[in-house]
Order: C-alpha cells, then sequence, then structure tokens
C-alpha cells in the first residue's frame, strides 16, 4: 500500500469521527418541546405542536412495497419503444388491473397492489409525440 492511501484512509477516519461527534446528543436537542409561551409565526399558530413524546412511532415498522421509477408514452424515451400506456393506465396496473403491453399482449401484476409509485416522465417534450399522434398533426418528415 503507498503512501496516498493511508493517507487517504486517515482522511476518512478523521472525518467520521467528527460527524459522529458531531452528531451526538443531535436526539437529546431534538426530543426537547418549545415553550408554550414562545411567540409562534401566524402561518401556524392554529396548527398543534408536536414534541417526540406525541409523535406516531410504528411498532410493528410496516414495510411498504412500490416502484420508483416508472415512464408512460408521455415520455419520449418510452414512446419511441412503442410504450402507449398514459398515466391512467399505470395507475390501473398497480392496483391490479390488465393494461396493453408492448408485445400486444394484455398484461396484469400477480399478487397484491403495490403501496405506492412514482411516475417519473422526463419534462423535455412531455407528451409531445403522443399529442402528434392523437391529433393526427404531420410530422415534418411528411412535407
Amino acid at each position: 500500500m503507498g503512501k496516498g492511501y493511508l493517507t487517504r484512509a486517515s482522511a476518512l477516519a478523521l472525518a467520521s469521527l467528527v460527524f459522529l461527534v458531531g452528531c451526538e446528543g443531535a436526539n437529546e436537542a431534538s426530543e426537547g418541546t418549545a415553550s408554550e409561551e414562545s411567540p409562534s409565526p401566524s402561518h401556524v399558530a392554529d396548527e398543534p405542536r408536536h414534541s417526540a413524546s406525541n409523535i406516531y412511532r410504528n411498532p410493528m415498522k410496516d414495510a411498504f412495497f412500490g416502484d420508483l421509477h416508472i415512464h408512460t408514452s408521455w415520455s419520449l424515451d418510452a414512446f419511441a419503444f412503442q410504450v402507449r400506456v398514459g398515466p391512467e393506465d399505470a395507475y390501473r396496473y398497480v392496483l391490479g388491473g390488465a393494461i396493453d403491453h408492448v408485445s400486444g399482449e394484455q398484461i396484469q401484476m400477480q399478487g397484491p397492489p403495490l403501496d405506492f409509485i412514482a411516475l417519473t416522465e422526463h419534462a423535455n417534450y412531455m407528451g409531445f409525440r403522443a399529442r402528434l399522434r392523437i391529433h393526427r398533426v404531420p410530422s415534418a418528415r411528411s412535407h
């Protein structure tokens, strides 16, 4: 092992130690409650005050299952790969409904519905090709 490796390892160990020491006591500070006499901004005056003792904690530590990266025909890359389902179809699919697959077959999730999904459409040209297809607007190549 070279001298540079030991220097990087030492720096990493020191940074980890500083981080851990800096985090020590953070829980104690967050568990204290705010004084009832302390002034609060008007936009939160009607909201109930929360302390560490009255925050709901889930003793079962439930696991939730979902998909955090789904594209529909609204994304240009998915549309280019023949995906023709929209957001409504994606929601129907994760709830157990059947949708059209690019293979031409109907597909349906096996098992229970997902707890959550995130439709992560690309902003560039979002829905552009699908709108052209629906409204039958001639493309630049047809001229």
